[in-house]
């Protein structure tokens, strides 16, 4: 018997340095264990729209807000908040939820950089641009995914006027879905 196989192109390979149109599709709170401490971390996907060759390709941002090294938490929290500056508009001292920043459109500036530790490299966003509202109807469209998405169940409008039923809530406030910028 002989072995036979087409090497592809795997997801880990990098994207070559350039900009990037993207939506932002998941915030979400993850812990991993690292030299026997667990370290929790923000972790940002983006799902690429543009360029073509990308579309539908997720791409992660990860920022380690609980490390033990007290520098390392400090850079990644400053580095969440212009996250949150860029894509929320959001100020000091205000509180992000993830409402603020799923759905919403940017162009990502990707820059690869190499370790001079390890000689790796290693690919970074360096820059968000939030891109403008394409219509009203966009942000009636991204209410309606959120309250569509599973936190509470879809309401279908009763008239052409009543988008939202207003007797189901369709945000609550809780730790889980909540980051100080």
């Amino acid at each position: 018997m002989t072995f036979s196989y087409t090497i592809t192109e795997t997801e880990k390979d990098n994207l070559p340095d350039g900009a990037y149109i993207a939506v932002l599709k998941s915030v979400e709170d993850k812990i991993f264990s690292y030299n026997g401490q667990m370290i929790g971390y923000i972790s940002v996907g983006w799902e690429l729209l543009d360029p073509q060759e990308y579309i539908g390709r997720m791409e992660y941002e990860n920022f380690y807000t609980g490390h033990t090294d007290e520098k390392k938490m400090n850079r990644a929290k400053w580095q969440f908040s212009i996250l949150c500056k860029q894509i929320a508009q959001l100020k000091t001292g205000e509180t992000v939820a993830d409402k603020h920043l799923v759905g919403k459109k940017a162009q990502l500036i990707v820059q690869n950089n190499i370790s001079e530790k390890n000689g790796k490299t290693y690919q970074n966003i360096v820059e968000r641009i939030l891109l403008p509202s394409q219509s009203d109807k966009d942000t009636t469209d991204q209410i309606i995914g959120i309250a569509g998405s599973g936190m509470h169940p879809f309401q279908e409008p009763t008239l052409p006027s009543d988008t939202l039923n207003d007797d189901v809530p369709f945000w609550e406030k809780n730790e889980l879905n909540e980051k100080q910028c």
